[in-house]
């Protein structure tokens, strides 16, 4: 995240998180695969060192900024360049709300998990 100077921020506690790195256990398992979201329990000081990060089952792990993205700017990123029919169609800019739920929501998804969504849009003028 970059404030209006140009200035890198620390995310603060409670943002909800997305790994784009697999979180390992202690034991050289996958803990959680990239992709599994969680929330920062606490923040480094610096850039340099690594947030505390809780997952949905509890499992928390270190993990370093550049192995973060806020849940809010990966799902943004993810519906533009996953969706084109909403593009298509022109019901992208009448979405007001949308959102991925199942497994997937909490980073519990596997290599069969499908993507499950709902959301609102606005009605056309017709």
């Amino acid at each position: 995240m970059t404030n209006p100077n140009g200035s890198k921020l620390i995310f603060p506690l409670g943002t909800q998180v997305v790994s784009q790195k697999d979180v390992m256990a202690p034991n050289d398992r996958v803990a959680h695969p990239a992709g599994a979201v969680g929330v920062i329990v606490r923040s480094p000081v610096d850039r340099l060192h690594s947030y505390r990060v809780k997952f949905a089952d509890g499992y928390e792990a270190a993990i370093h900024h550049e192995q973060l993205v806020q849940l809010t700017e990966f799902k943004a990123s993810q519906i533009r360049n996953t969706d084109e029919s909403l593009v298509t169609s022109g019901l992208f800019d009448r979405v007001i709300y949308r959102c991925v739920i199942g497994s997937r929501a909490y980073g519990l998804q596997d290599s069969e998990s499908d993507t499950d969504r709902r959301g609102i849009y606005l009605p056309t003028d017709r």
